[in-house]
């Protein structure tokens, strides 16, 4: 993100465990930062101006201790306890629920799902929020909404494995996609929520406004990202899902 004039802010995606030397050189603009729990490693010259800059952060993770090492502003983001639960007999009841609702389900579908709504094939569908908002394009009887219970937070992030062979090839691939022109042209291809400030406040007013793409801050408040939950949880979870849809 070096010499990125126009980036104001920035969330970490929550696997990074460290930021290194002079990730934010010379980004003048740049205000605020939010940090994952995973984060262990900050080099001391990450930030060109780490006096105008804002962390944020889980308290008592190493965000905070890296912000009053330097002298920078520091708020604490409390950590969203997870629904998702490990217990084998919740789980078990959960299955069950699943396995009541069957008859009720025309199929297990993920793109597919857009392409099902749109044709009047199916009445109701978890999607994404980008297929939905194709969707409601091609169909105007269709609407959005986010479960009053809440839902899940994602995102989709460019990674360089450590084994590269091209490593510099692969930065300047992900400078040219967050340039505001090419991050633009991505926003108007995928339609999905952009985390790209710089790009955000080119869209229109409308765009912004889509509740869609763009849930406000009361729907993501009931919203949270989910945490790995290891090998052998997910492999039951998995063992579940699939002998739901074999029966």
């Amino acid at each position: 993100f070096e010499h990125c004039d126009k980036l104001e802010s920035l969330a970490v995606p929550y696997k990074v465990t460290s930021i290194g030397n002079n990730v934010f050189k010379n980004d003048v603009a740049f205000t605020a930062i939010t940090i994952p729990r995973a984060t262990t490693s900050i080099a001391s010259n990450a930030f060109s101006y780490p006096d105008k800059l804002t962390i944020y952060g889980v308290p008592g993770t190493y965000a905070e201790t890296f912000a009053k090492e330097n002298s920078i502003n520091f708020v604490a983001k409390e950590a969203k306890v997870t629904k998702v639960t490990v217990d084998k007999n919740e789980l078990l009841e959960a299955q069950q629920m699943l396995f009541d609702q069957k008859k009720l389900v025309m199929a297990y579908l993920v793109d597919e799902s857009r392409d099902a709504m749109i044709s009047g094939d199916a009445a109701m569908a978890v999607i994404y929020s980008g297929d939905a908002t194709a969707a409601m394009d091609a169909n105007e009887d269709l609407d959005y909404c986010v479960p009053k219970e809440g839902s899940n937070i994602w995102f989709d992030c460019w990674m360089i494995p450590k084994t590269a062979k091209h490593k510099e090839a692969a930065e300047k691939f992900i400078d040219f996609m967050n340039r505001v022109d090419v991050g633009l042209m991505n926003f108007d291809y995928i339609y999905y929520a952009t985390p790209n400030q710089a790009v955000y406040e080119e869209l229109d007013d409308e765009t912004k406004e889509d509740y869609t793409i763009f849930p406000d801050e009361e729907t993501l408040s009931k919203c949270e990202v989910y945490k790995y939950l290891g090998e052998e949880d997910e492999r039951y979870y998995n063992q579940l899902w699939k002998e739901l849809k074999s029966y």
